[in-house]
């Protein structure tokens, strides 16, 4: 094809009308192989500068099967990563067309609409979609403990927690986990039976009786209520709303009491020193905090 390139050039590579040719200039060579390497590379070529000898032809397939390779290996790799870039992005606006289909065919009325969707999208700000229970579970329980004691490391610093054995601890967090309450939310109502003692991480709550305010909680706060072993239902005296968006850990009764059946050792220690550690006393019939 540089014979041909010569001759569109005017500028062959043999003698014309007595005037010897020396052929294109290696400048122009170079950038007409250039220029036909890419177009093979990135297209099937435009046929400007192309093979003409079996030879040539054969090389021009083979860059051309090269180039479909390439094509498919680059916008393959770019694709899996716009994917990847945007599957949070998918996943939330999928999970909010659920919520509102689910709102839509169960006629919730406007008050519970604003409140479920505001929920999500707090929570969903929080902890980017991600679910730690269900991201964990298929872990090992040996893991599984390492891991929820590292999350739960600030709950677990308590005093309360201070004479508990190491075994005990890991035992304890497996049954710690996060909750979220947003201003204007109720954690408790008064007469509920309690299923967890909480640890406020973050914001403020108020804890009312009688549209009376008792007391103010914020962050390091433990509500909850004195534990017995012999009386396992507890009743709340008073209800617990969100003043501002509240990050909690609980940790769930069931689970806990299941811990001290199995650390009898610790479980006088817990009853005592609950009574002093906890911020605010919610069983029935008790006033004091």
């Amino acid at each position: 094809w540089l014979h041909e390139l010569g001759k569109r050039l005017e500028s062959p590579f043999y003698a014309i009308g007595g005037v010897n040719g020396t052929g294109p200039s290696i400048r122009s060579v170079y950038i007409a192989s250039l220029y036909f390497t890419l177009s093979s590379l990135t297209s099937v070529g435009f046929g400007n500068v192309s093979a003409n000898t079996d030879a040539e032809k054969i090389f021009s397939i083979c860059v051309m099967l090269i180039g479909a390779l390439m094509h498919a290996l680059v916008f393959g790799n770019v694709t899996a990563i716009i994917q990847r870039m945007y599957s949070r992005w998918s996943q939330y606006h999928t999970r909010t067309k659920d919520l509102k289909d689910f709102i839509r065919v169960h006629h919730l009325p406007q008050s519970l609409k604003q409140r479920m969707l505001e929920y999500f999208q707090t929570t969903w700000s929080v902890n980017n979609g991600i679910d730690c229970n269900e991201l964990l579970k298929d872990f090992p329980d040996e893991l599984r403990s390492d891991i929820t004691m590292h999350l739960n490391k600030e709950i677990l610093e308590l005093s309360l927690f201070a004479s508990a054995s190491r075994g005990c601890l890991r035992s304890l967090s497996l049954h710690i986990k996060t909750s979220f309450c947003a201003p204007g939310e109720y954690l408790l109502r008064q007469g509920d039976a309690l299923q967890a003692i909480f640890f406020v991480c973050s914001g403020s709550m108020e804890v009312l009786k009688d549209g009376m305010v008792l007391a103010i909680l914020g962050k390091g706060d433990l509500i909850g209520a004195n534990v017995s072993l012999d009386d396992r239902v507890i009743k709340t005296n008073a209800d617990v709303k969100a003043l501002t968006y509240c990050d909690l850990q609980c940790i769930n009764l069931k689970g806990l009491y299941e811990v001290l059946d199995l650390y009898p050792e610790y479980s006088h220690h817990f009853v005592q020193d609950i009574q002093q550690d906890l911020t605010y006393n919610l069983r029935e019939g008790h006033e004091t905090h």
